[in-house]
């Protein structure tokens, strides 16, 4: 289909896509506002056509694969804040932005300035943890089972 022909009706389609509501959508586009206008032109099946076109576009970029999101949750479960930070009892040293590997900075999910001093927080390591163990298995009854009979067997004792 490519763009409207009308600049007007392709710049409400864009705003459309962008989640804008049906009469912000007809501002944007350079129309008074109007909410029945708007509502009939967000109706009308080019506009529609248009605005699942984009949306179709935009989908086939943002394509993540489930080893990327595994990966993520790996890199998030296994995060250690002393890749982050050094401290000796008195202080604490961030390092520099600058330095972190762009793996030990997704971890961080919050660093904020305070009076009392830096606060860093990371995303949840049990969460990520978790959504690994699920993934590989571990809950099943099955396998929980064969780690006891492990233990038993080996006289290990199983710490949760």
């Amino acid at each position: 289909m490519g763009p409207l022909k009308n600049n007007r009706h392709e710049k409400f389609a864009l705003a459309l896509t962008q989640g804008r509501s049906a009469v912000t959508a007809y501002v944007e586009a350079g129309y008074r506002r109007n909410r029945s206008h708007a509502s009939r032109l967000a109706a009308s099946a080019g506009i529609q056509a248009r605005v699942q076109e984009l949306q179709a576009a935009a989908a086939e970029k943002v394509i993540i694969t489930k080893a990327e999101i595994l990966q993520e949750l790996k890199r998030i479960g296994f995060s250690d804040i002393r890749r982050i930070a050094k401290w000796n009892g008195k202080e604490v040293v961030l390092k520099d932005s600058a330095e972190l590997d762009p793996e030990v900075a997704a971890c961080i999910r919050e660093i904020a300035q305070t009076p009392q001093g830096v606060h860093v927080r990371l995303h949840d390591k049990i969460a990520a943890l978790d959504k690994l163990a699920k993934h590989v298995g571990l809950y099943d009854a099955e396998y929980s089972q064969t780690v006891i009979q492990i233990a038993l067997v080996t006289g290990d004792e199983l710490k949760y």
